[in-house]
């Protein structure tokens, strides 16, 4: 009896643990910016603010707005840059059988996205523009989502829609990786 009770609380345990990393989340505040200049013309620079200016907002409602202030780039010729947001959203989805008991619980993603925008090089300079994804709404997530047997109901579980990641880039049209990347995880 002893050793079923030291079982069921390390199962405890284990599933306590499983969920505090389940429910890793981005939390809000302000992101800043890495800049990689050799993923950029020669000559690319700020032409407005700082480095510790570029940076992303996560809301209290969860909506990711990148970047928080629009900024010029200059020195860069006649390149154009592509700009994007990407942000991954979770939620924990309940299957409910017609006697309205839970039978099944999953968690369900949904990929969020603003952009890609094309920011156009005139006369060596281009602007950001400022780009927002709002969190998913339940009917969104649920729109997604599938129980095993179709005579369920897929409900997401009050409280558990998070933020689970962003990234937000300017990548130069002939270059491989991004100039400038704010991201979260």
């Amino acid at each position: 009896m002893r050793r079923l009770g030291i079982i069921t609380a390390l199962l405890t345990l284990l599933m306590t643990v499983s969920a505090s990393v389940a429910l890793a989340a981005v939390s809000p505040g302000v992101y800043h910016a890495t800049f990689d200049y050799t993923q950029a013309p020669t000559g690319t620079h700020l032409a407005t603010g700082t480095e510790n200016d570029v940076t992303c907002t996560v809301s209290a409602t969860l909506s990711v707005t990148c970047p928080t202030t629009n900024f010029d780039i200059a020195g860069v010729g006649h390149a154009n840059a592509t700009e994007l947001l990407s942000t991954v959203y979770t939620a924990t989805i309940d299957c409910r059988n017609h006697g309205g008991s839970v039978v099944e619980t999953h968690s369900q993603s949904a990929l969020v996205t603003a952009g890609p925008t094309t920011l156009r090089a005139k006369n060596g300079r281009l602007t950001t523009q400022t780009q927002t994804a709002n969190a998913p709404t339940d009917q969104q997530l649920l729109s997604q989502a599938t129980c095993p047997n179709p005579n369920w109901t897929a409900e997401v579980r009050p409280g558990t829609k998070v933020l689970s990641s962003f990234v937000w880039t300017v990548k130069f049209d002939g270059f491989s990786g991004a100039f400038i990347t704010i991201s979260a995880s």
